[in-house]
C-alpha cells in the first residue's frame, strides 16, 4: 500500500501552479489575439470604407462638373447660345448628384439662357452669331448653294469668318470658292474693304 500512497501522491505546488499559469496564460494570449485580430479587421475596414468614401466623393464631384457642362452645352445648342459663351455661366448652376446617381442641376440651363437671350446683349449677338452659323453650316460642309440670294448671304458669311472660309476652300478647294465670289458678285456684292 504504500507504494500506492506513493504514486498518488500530488505533485508539488509549482508544478500545480505553473501548469494553472500555463493554461491561464494560453487563454489569455487566445483572447488577446482575437481582440488583436479583431482590431485588425477594425481598421481594415475602417480604412477601406474611408478609401471608398473618398473615392465617391471624387466620382460624384466628377460626374457633377462633366454633367453640368454637358448639360450647358445641350442648353446653348437648343437656344442658339456659343458653347463657349455657355460655359462661362457655369457659376450661375449648381450640379448635385442624388443618391440614385442622378445629376441634378439648379437652376434650369435652358431657361436661364433664355433669359440671358432676352435680357443680355451679349447673348442676343452670339444668338444671332449662332444662328448665322447654323445657316451656313451645310453649306461650308455639303454642296454650295445655287440660289443667287443664298451665293451672296453665304459669301458675305465667309468673309466675315476667316476661319469658316478656309474651311471651305478646304473643303471645296479655291476655284470652287472663286467660281462663289465669281457668281456673288454677278449679283452685286462687293468684298469688305474693296
Amino acid at each position: 500500500m504504500s507504494e500506492q500512497a506513493d504514486t498518488e501522491t500530488p505533485p508539488p505546488p509549482d508544478a500545480q501552479r505553473l501548469e494553472q499559469l500555463e493554461a491561464e496564460n494560453e487563454g489569455l494570449r487566445r483572447q488577446l489575439q482575437e481582440i488583436q485580430a479583431a482590431d485588425e479587421d477594425r481598421q481594415t475596414r475602417q480604412q477601406r470604407l474611408d478609401r471608398q468614401e473618398q473615392a465617391n466623393r471624387r466620382l460624384r464631384t466628377d460626374l457633377a462638373e462633366k454633367a453640368l457642362r454637358e448639360a450647358l452645352r445641350a442648353a446653348a445648342d437648343n437656344v442658339g447660345v456659343d458653347a463657349d459663351l455657355a460655359l462661362l455661366q457655369s457659376h450661375r448652376f449648381q450640379c448635385a448628384v442624388g443618391e440614385d446617381g442622378t445629376a441634378r442641376i439648379e437652376p434650369n440651363p435652358t431657361e436661364t439662357f433664355l433669359e440671358l437671350v432676352r435680357s443680355d446683349p451679349l447673348f442676343r449677338r452670339s444668338n444671332r452669331t449662332v444662328a448665322e452659323r447654323r445657316r451656313h453650316r451645310p453649306a461650308i460642309a455639303g454642296t454650295p448653294p445655287d440660289d443667287d440670294a443664298e451665293i451672296v448671304e453665304l459669301l458675305g458669311y465667309l468673309d466675315r469668318n476667316p476661319a469658316r472660309r478656309y474651311e471651305f476652300v478646304r473643303r471645296h478647294g479655291r476655284e470652287k470658292f472663286f467660281d462663289l465670289l465669281r457668281a456673288a458678285r454677278r449679283k452685286g456684292y462687293r468684298r469688305r474693304g474693296a
